[in-house]
């Protein structure tokens, strides 16, 4: 239903000119089905950037507020 929704909605902001209702176009809907998919291992390469597991992230930021 999203996807129909995205071209009511896209054709109204073409015909006024101006963004579509809640940013929801065709394309912004076609690329939020698509996903993302991140890769970290660029930074970890080239600038020695070691990630930290969110548990452990979570856990230290609650020991430093006690």
């Amino acid at each position: 239903m999203t996807g129909l929704n995205s071209y009511i909605l896209t054709g109204i902001a073409n015909v006024l000119r101006k963004p579509p209702l809640w940013d929801m176009s065709v394309d912004q809907i076609k690329l939020m089905k698509q996903g993302f998919k991140i890769d970290g291992s660029k930074v970890e390469r080239e600038l020695g950037i070691t990630y930290t597991p969110v548990y452990d992230a979570i856990k230290e930021a609650i020991e430093s507020f006690r």
